[in-house]
């Protein structure tokens, strides 16, 4: 039987169209996967008509109780057990089949459902969220954890570590990541209680730990992996983003043409929510790819894309001996 991708279809700013129009996509680029979409089964197959879907190739999953992100995260194993999220998430529990799930919705739902709906790998009490980045030469890094635990010890950050090496030696293909830990400066004292005990945590283990990162110095290339609390991490991640677009925005009104083009393409490029398709939650037993609510069909292409590369690269299997 094919390995096969689940799809919540809630939760995008533009409803459910472009998450199944970008299913759609995916299946004709990997063949080889099933796809299991989990929504309003009505809808879906208006979509399947308009588009002329063969609607057999799919599996539907018919949920029409939504998981809104103003729902308290805790109620996703209760009484928004059958929302698409919680359907989608005990369906990868469930079936041994399926590889990964893709989905838009509430990031709360979604970090307590792997808790207790999935389940997580062993030896961890968190999972954390990591977002694919480019330094200035165009070279992958990863940044964790960026906005799943606010108020992380230091050894969940020792966690957060062992997670992103995996994932870097799975997704990008580096044998040995360098693991760098966000601070306030690069001598050895230099940060808050928990990130110097993370550091002296970090120092004594086998990883590539190449000590203290400040932010000036992440867009360097200097790390494979830049290990944060997940509040630091999404204050640095969304203050990154908000900074590119106004700088492309002032750089656009002096030109035109080709030029704007260019410097538009260059910028998304580094900074677009498509290219990377979203944050990839580490730690659950099964990985999960949280897409923008902005997605739109190219996010959902570039999510399978990673899914696929993932479980190509044996990245269970990777956490597993390193959480070891």
């Amino acid at each position: 039987m094919k390995k096969q991708i689940i799809i919540d279809t809630f939760g995008s700013d533009l409803g459910i169209y472009p998450t199944v129009k970008g299913t759609i996509e995916a299946k004709k680029l990997h063949p080889d996967y099933d796809f299991v979409l989990v929504g309003n089964k009505e809808e879906i197959l208006d979509i399947f008509k308009k588009e002329v879907v063969n609607d057999a190739d799919f599996k539907i999953l018919d949920s029409r109780k939504y998981f809104l992100n103003t729902i308290k995260p805790t109620l996703i194993f209760n009484e928004y057990r059958d929302s698409t999220l919680g359907t989608s998430l005990t369906e990868l529990k469930n079936n041994e089949n399926t590889i990964g799930l893709i989905t838009p919705g509430s990031t709360g739902g979604v970090l307590v459902g792997s808790i207790f709906l999935l389940g997580l790998l062993p030896n961890l009490k968190f999972p954390c969220l990591s977002s694919v980045l480019f330094t200035k030469d165009k070279k992958y890094f990863c940044l964790v954890d960026c906005g799943a635990q606010v108020d992380s010890k230091p050894s969940d950050l020792l966690n957060y570590a062992k997670l992103g090496n995996a994932f870097m030696k799975s997704y990008i293909k580096v044998d040995n990541p360098r693991i760098g830990l966000l601070s306030i400066g690069r001598e050895d004292t230099k940060g808050n209680l928990v990130t110097k005990e993370a550091f002296n945590l970090l120092k004594e283990t086998n990883l590539n730990f190449i000590g203290n990162l400040e932010p000036i110095n992440i867009f360097n290339g200097e790390a494979d992996v830049v290990v944060c609390d997940g509040f630091s991490g999404n204050v640095f991640l969304k203050n990154t983003e908000t900074v590119a677009m106004i700088c492309k925005n002032i750089a656009m009104k002096n030109v035109d043409g080709e030029e704007a083009k260019g410097i538009e393409t260059n910028i998304n490029g580094l900074f677009s929510y498509s290219d990377q398709a979203g944050a990839i939650l580490l730690g659950a037993s099964k990985p999960i790819i949280k897409v923008h609510g902005k997605c739109n069909e190219s996010t959902i292409n570039g999510a399978v894309k990673q899914l696929i590369n993932l479980d190509k690269g044996n990245f269970i299997d990777n956490i597993k001996k390193d959480l070891n």
